[in-house]
């Protein structure tokens, strides 16, 4: 669709986005990077993440919205922490996209990090996921069922989307082998050379 001139609505949803201190990691890079070449070819961008607080606005013309995180009470055990995290943060931007998509047209929900955060998604939206990494091949020694349970919520995740891709393609061919999912990695992806 970019390749043809349509101008998209594109959402991107992500647990963490640039704040006034700066990048925390890679993602938010990332995000800030092809958000810009985006609206430099005229298509919309917005971004939804996660935060300790609830704001709208706009940064470098990419209309941000910041949700509120509640705390999670903590339980003994560490890994059901982490599956309670992405279940929380996967309810809450589906609620704040269900608000975007009764005020506007999407065309597509890029969910930028396997974290969980496309576990609610029922829209009739076309969803990818962008596999930065797979929790299967981040091994901590001790917290194998942490591991385990990452997993299989990331792989729950990828079967409500259209399409996962990343940006590396060993990483890509390891989650399609373990979840039967045609993961591409971005090596498989071509461009155009020439825009009109």
């Amino acid at each position: 669709l970019v390749y043809r001139g349509i101008l998209m609505n594109i959402v991107f949803v992500t647990p963490e986005f640039i704040d006034n201190n700066g990048p925390t990691s890679g993602l938010p890079k990332y995000l800030l990077r092809v958000s810009k070449v985006l609206l430099k070819w005229n298509h919309k961008v917005m971004i939804v993440t996660c935060s300790n607080r609830t704001v709208t606005y706009y940064f470098e013309g990419i209309k941000i919205y910041r949700v509120r995180r509640p705390a999670i009470i903590k339980y003994n055990d560490f890994e059901k922490d982490a599956v309670s995290a992405c279940l929380r943060d996967s309810s809450i931007v589906h609620s704040v996209l269900k608000q975007i998509c009764n005020k506007e047209s999407i065309d597509i929900i890029q969910y930028a990090s396997l974290a969980g955060l496309a576990y609610f998604h029922d829209f009739d939206i076309p969803a990818v996921v962008r596999l930065s990494s797979y929790a299967c091949m981040c091994p901590v020694v001790g917290r194998e069922e942490y591991q385990n349970s990452l997993a299989m919520v990331e792989r729950e995740v990828a079967n409500k989307c259209d399409a996962v891709f990343g940006p590396s393609y060993v990483v890509a061919n390891k989650f399609s082998e373990d979840t039967g999912v045609d993961a591409v990695s971005y090596t498989h992806l071509t461009l155009p050379t020439n825009r009109e």
